[in-house]
């Protein structure tokens, strides 16, 4: 019995040491819950002073979006920073940029802190208005200078700050201050001062940062606004102004003495003044909306029609004269370039034209030396008459060899009724009676043809006066006699046209004094002419446009070509006028010296009113230009479609253009040839345009329909170049069915009359050297409308149009000049009832088998794609004042338009932008990638929208919120890119402080949430079983003398009991422990080798980036999958368990699932308690879900939390 008594004291023992030792845990456990819970008291307050930082911000953002400017907002903000962040006084430091220091706006204390009263009750404000900080000085001026926020501990001894007297008195202790910025320099600082002293909060710091951007972008934005009212004051200042010059313009235009009008782009009228009415037999009425051919036949003649197509190209204003022979008078047309077409002044200048002949005549007898003289030279024998030398000249106006004339005399070549009459002054010239004479005669040229001729004779004496020799000068004067009588009524005429002309036109000295002013100068200037002349030019002229005439004056004099200069003019009356003068010299002939210069000057500061105005009306003209019912499509260098218009989709059997983007074009539609074998692309003439740069033109090839039908086109090809690279090529083409229909008809129905030289479609003609035509193809005679008999024999040159038939007749006898040359041009050609026809002539002369040269041509009709190639100009309506940036680009990326903000926000100016690649300006290297796939998604036809990472000119980038849409013209066609964007830096500083702080608050919540576990875990399995234990000890006390077996029960019960509460503890130890710190994958697995039995097969499996997931729900993740694995290993009774995690950019998931029993979900409570429950509650804290699924072979429990859309 003693040792049986000794065993089960022994046994009692060590029941109670475990009993001691579960309770000593208990201890533990309980203490550290106590930690726990102190620690979240802390991370409460934490919590709650962020939330009163994010407040703070809201608050400030609020009133700046609600006031009307800084006066309102900064007293107001002052307040709300503050009383929101617990600070005793603030102030707002303004940079005035004329003193380049900081001045105090504006100055808020707390209300508890309200001096009483007294002349001390603003000490420190008073301080801080009277004082001017510059940079690096004070508090302020050290924010300002370095751009960065401060604190300081204790103003009293900081040696930087300046008002440490007014701060003692107000007992302020601790500050800081932050820079209102936007992203450049500060535009002002501003100060918090604390009454007690304090180490750096960085938190606050970076709250204040936020803030000072937020007060700099609205700063940046009332400035902004305030810019944008001035300028659209000055906008509807000059439309007012523009509304009332345009009334006035039409009035002067009226008062001209020139003609005047003015056309569009078809070259059809659109104003006339009734001068310019004057000159045609219609009314102004019938005038306007006619084509100048009509009108104005003579301006589509020739020179002057490439002088306007010159003006029109090169857009620069031109002026030159022609004659017309409708009116059968010289005119001379200014022509200045518009938005919206042509301007044209025409003045008559027949008797300018005939006196500028006879001065050039006369000037040309002093130019030259005697071989080579304009005019014929000689020197002749005093006594016989016989000549002894002779010039070039004299030879080709007398059509003899020069030694056939040395054997001659005078008289001998002088008509016979001038003999007697030239001989006597002869004779008295050589017995000395005079040293010479002038004549005018007739003389016979060796063909019998009657020349006159007007002769200068002088004596060439030796020193003692005896005659050597005559020195004669012979000028052939036949075209001047028979214009003698004409020239005499022009220069009457001349005179009356200045003296009327409403252009001053005036005469000065090579100095600039006018020596001639015409009476025009009374209504320009209000001066009279005898008032002018005499005085130097350049005492009338503005000062600030001195520059420019000396430059216009010394070009004139320099240049024997008519220069036009415009400046400023002084009238009688003070003000100053707008003239735009054309000027020209007169110079000796001899010399070359210039003797005068002869001005044209007229008030232009109408037209320059006029011009600006036409400048608004160009986009009216843009809907004309985007119109074509040929197909257009574009390619890049690899051949894909980069652009195409409905009329090409249409033709080649697609409904919607945006089908074919991004597509080969050579496989799509012209991948054979018209037999079907195949055309390999390299071979293909389109690409030869990019290959060659050059353009091409085809219209014998098919093209293939989408049905896999094919279709005859005639098309062109030409190369898109950019910035001197060539980008691709730009394809025109015409389905030609219905015209090979027709000409394979008219082939069949002539075909036995007809060789290939009768029936190619290209114009052939032969000719002789002359320019007689020898022959010409049938079609060539068709497409002119002609009868091929009329046109055989006819000169050549009559068949094109009167204004290019010089050109024509330049290039033709450059041609001749050399036989292997080919020559190639383009002209206008009149078919026989008067229509016009753009032909493009190949020319080659080679010798025939007689040995004569005959002149090859191949004339291709161009007209359609003249026609074409004034319609594939493209352009865009733009935005230009908005609080963004607003940029377009063209297809290619080239940027066409870069407003304001867009300078602003980029740094880029608008000159420097405009013309270059979107790539090249915003895009950085880690945003590269982004903005290919976005240029896709456009050429998709999508619009895109997100955030993008943008470079600046300097090379820093930022955070952009970018919006990019396609512009389409007016049938639907994309024509370019328009994007806006916005500067998004702060608000992502601001959502990564809002993210910091909700993670706060996340990890708050998790280990409240956790502690709330734990407590009911100890309270729930802990504590019952430590009673458990209790109770079985007291009964074993009690019944171990009366009920041994009874009390060894007891003993065992309390000694199972306390195990299961030793593992309940380390349980609860586990869980505060960091377990996912070396990721999920090892976290689980260890889950798995210590809580699930041997028996029962275990698997884990985690695919996807951890690091997409935030640390808060990682760690959340698994503790719902321990406690499904728990629950599992506890109730299911299962075979197998399986978890698995798996991760993507916007979702994660996870998941455990058994084999075991299932369970109907109301039964869930009385049999898995909370823990249910606890996985619902820790999925919600990270804004997930949970679902559960059983049956009755298994259960699976499935979390699943959004990544996309967390701080």
């Amino acid at each position: 019995m003693k040792k049986e008594r000794d065993e089960l004291l022994a046994r009692e023992k060590a029941a109670r040491a475990e009993a001691e030792t579960a309770q000593r845990r208990l201890s533990e456990l309980s203490s550290m819950s106590k930690s726990f819970a102190s620690s979240m008291r802390g991370v409460s307050v934490e919590r709650q002073r962020a939330r009163r930082r994010l407040n703070t911000q809201y608050a400030v953002g609020r009133i700046l979006t609600e006031s009307d400017g800084l006066e309102d907002a900064a007293p107001k903000v002052l307040e709300a920073v503050g009383e929101g962040l617990g600070w005793d006084l603030g102030a707002l430091w303004i940079v005035d940029e004329s003193m380049d220091a900081l001045r105090c706006y504006e100055v808020w204390r707390a209300p508890e802190h309200q001096p009483s009263g007294g002349a001390d009750q603003s000490g420190f404000e008073n301080a801080s208005r009277r004082t001017s900080l510059p940079r690096g000085s004070g508090l302020p001026g050290r924010v300002w200078e370095r751009c960065e926020t401060l604190w300081i501990e204790d103003v009293l001894e900081d040696e930087g700050f300046r008002r440490k007297e007014a701060a003692t008195r107000e007992g302020l202790r601790k500050a800081f201050a932050f820079p209102i910025k936007d992203g450049g320099w500060p535009l002002g600082v501003v100060e918090f001062f604390g009454r007690e002293v304090a180490p750096p909060d960085e938190d606050l710091l970076r709250t204040a940062s936020l803030i000072g951007s937020q007060l700099g972008q609205f700063l940046e934005r009332r400035r902004a606004e305030e810019e944008r009212e001035r300028l659209f004051a000055r906008e509807r200042a000059s439309r007012a102004e523009a509304e009332e010059s345009r009334e006035r313009l039409r009035e002067v235009l009226e008062s001209i003495g020139d003609a005047f009008f003015a056309l569009d782009r078809q070259w059809r009228l659109t104003y006339i003044n009734d001068r310019a009415v004057s000159l045609t037999s219609w009314s102004r009425e019938e005038l306007l909306g006619k084509s100048i051919s009509e009108a104005f036949p003579e301006l589509v003649e020739g020179m002057a029609s490439a002088e306007l197509i010159r003006t029109e190209k090169e857009g620069s204003a031109t002026q030159f004269e022609h004659y017309s022979s409708r009116l059968d008078c010289w005119l001379s047309y200014r022509v200045y370039p518009s938005p919206t077409g042509l301007s044209i002044y025409i003045t008559d200048i027949t008797g300018r034209k005939k006196a500028e002949k006879k001065l050039r005549a006369r000037e040309e007898e002093y130019r030259t030396t005697f071989e080579l003289a304009g005019v014929g030279k000689a020197q002749a024998d005093l006594e016989t008459g016989r000549f002894l030398r002779v010039n070039r000249r004299l030879c080709e106006i007398t059509g003899y060899e020069p030694g056939e004339l040395l054997a001659k005399t005078f008289t001998e070549i002088t008509h016979p009724e001038d003999q007697d009459r030239n001989y006597d002054e002869f004779r008295r010239m050589g017995r000395g009676e005079t040293d010479e004479y002038e004549t005018e005669k007739r003389y016979l040229r060796k063909d019998g043809a009657v020349i006159w001729v007007r002769l200068n004779a002088t004596a060439i004496r030796d020193r003692e006066g005896r005659p050597l020799r005559a020195v004669a000068t012979i000028e052939d004067i036949t075209g001047r006699k028979r214009a003698d009588e004409e020239l005499k009524s022009s220069e009457e005429l001349y005179r009356l046209i200045a003296d009327n002309s409403t252009d001053m036109i005036s005469k000065h000295t090579p100095e600039g004094v006018y020596t001639y002013v015409s009476p025009a100068c009374r209504s320009l200037l209000g001066y009279e002419p005898e008032e002018l002349i005499g005085h130097s030019a350049y005492e009338f002229f503005h000062p600030e446009d001195l520059e420019t005439v000396k430059r216009a004056h010394s070009s004139v004099l320099e240049l024997p070509d008519t220069y036009i200069v415009s400046y400023r003019v002084r009238r009688k009356d003070g003000s100053y006028l707008w003239f735009e003068t054309s000027s020209r010299t007169i110079r000796d002939s001899e010399t070359g010296a210039v003797r005068e210069i002869i001005a044209t000057s007229r008030d232009v500061a109408e037209r320059k009113r006029m011009e600006e105005e036409k400048l608004q009306l160009a986009e009216h003209m843009k809907l004309l230009l985007e119109s074509t019912d040929e197909g257009i499509y574009g390619v890049d260098l690899q051949g894909t479609c980069s652009f195409l218009n409905s009329s090409a989709a249409q033709m080649l059997g697609y409904e919607d253009p945006e089908e074919l983007l991004g597509q080969d074009m050579h496989e799509i539609c012209h991948h054979s040839h018209n037999d079907g074998s195949p055309y390999p692309a390299e071979e293909f003439p389109i690409y030869q345009a990019f290959r060659e740069e050059r353009g091409v033109r085809v219209d014998d090839e098919v093209f293939w329909h989408r049905d896999g039908s094919s279709f005859p086109v005639e098309y062109s090809s030409s190369p898109i170049i950019e910035d001197g690279v060539t980008r691709g090529s730009i394809v025109t083409f015409v389905d030609i069915t219905e015209r090979k229909r027709a000409e394979e008809a008219l082939r069949k129905s002539e075909e036995r009359y007809k060789a290939l030289y009768e029936d190619n479609p290209f114009m052939y003609f032969t000719v002789d050297t002359r320019g007689t035509v020898l022959s010409v193809n049938r079609s060539g005679a068709q497409q002119l409308s002609y009868p091929v008999e009329e046109l055989v024999g006819r000169p050549m040159l009559d068949l094109f149009h009167e204004e290019d038939r010089e050109d024509v007749s330049r290039y033709f006898s450059a041609c001749a000049q050399d036989l292997e040359r080919p020559t190639s041009w383009e002209a206008r050609k009149m078919r026989k009832d008067g229509s016009i026809m753009w032909v493009r002539e190949n020319v080659r002369i080679v010798e025939g088998s007689d040995g004569n040269k005959i002149v090859l041509l191949l004339c291709e009709d161009i007209t359609e794609r003249k026609q074409a190639e004034e319609q594939i100009l493209l352009q865009a309506q733009l935005l230009e004042q908005v609080q963004a940036a607003v940029i377009a680009t063209d297809l290619q990326g080239t940027v066409t338009y870069w407003n304001e903000y867009a300078e602003e926000l980029y740094g880029w100016p608008r000159e420097e932008a405009l013309g270059r690649n979107i790539m090249e300006l915003t895009v950085s290297p880690e945003g590269a990638k982004v903005a290919e796939e976005i240029m896709e998604r456009l050429r998709a036809g999508e619009t895109w929208e997100g955030e993008l990472v943008v470079r600046r000119k300097d090379g820093s980038t930022f955070s952009a919120h970018v919006t990019d849409s396609l512009i389409y013209d007016a049938q639907g066609h994309a024509v370019g890119v328009v994007g806006v964007s916005t500067d998004i830096t702060e608000r992502k500083k601001a959502e990564e402080e809002r993210g910091r702080l909700l993670a706060h608050e996340w990890r708050a919540r998790a280990e409240a949430e956790e502690r709330k576990r734990i407590s009911r875990e100890l309270h729930d399995r802990v504590a019952h079983s430590m009673a458990v234990v209790h109770q079985s000890l007291e009964l074993y006390g009690a019944i171990k003398g009366r009920d041994p077996e009874g009390a060894d029960r007891k003993l065992a019960l309390a000694r199972e009991t306390t195990k299961t509460a030793l593992k309940s503890t380390r349980d609860l130890s586990m869980t505060l422990r960091n377990e996912v710190e070396d990721g999920l994958t090892p976290a689980l697995s260890h889950l798995l080798s210590t809580v699930v039995p041997p028996e029962i097969h275990a698997e884990v499996s985690v695919e996807g980036d951890e690091s997409l997931a935030p640390r808060e729900v990682r760690d959340q993740l698994f503790l719902i999958l321990r406690e499904g694995v728990r629950n599992a290993v506890s109730h299911a009774e299962a075979e197998s368990i399986s978890v698995a995690v798996e991760i993507t950019p916007d979702k994660i998931f996870g998941s455990v699932e058994d084999d075991g029993r299932g369970f109907d979900p109301p039964e869930l409570p009385a049999r898995a308690g909370g823990g249910l429950e606890s996985m619902r509650e820790r999925a919600a804290l990270v804004g997930g879900s949970l679902r559960l699924a059983s049956y009755p072979d298994g259960t699976r429990i499935k979390v699943t939390v959004p990544l996309s859309r967390r701080g």
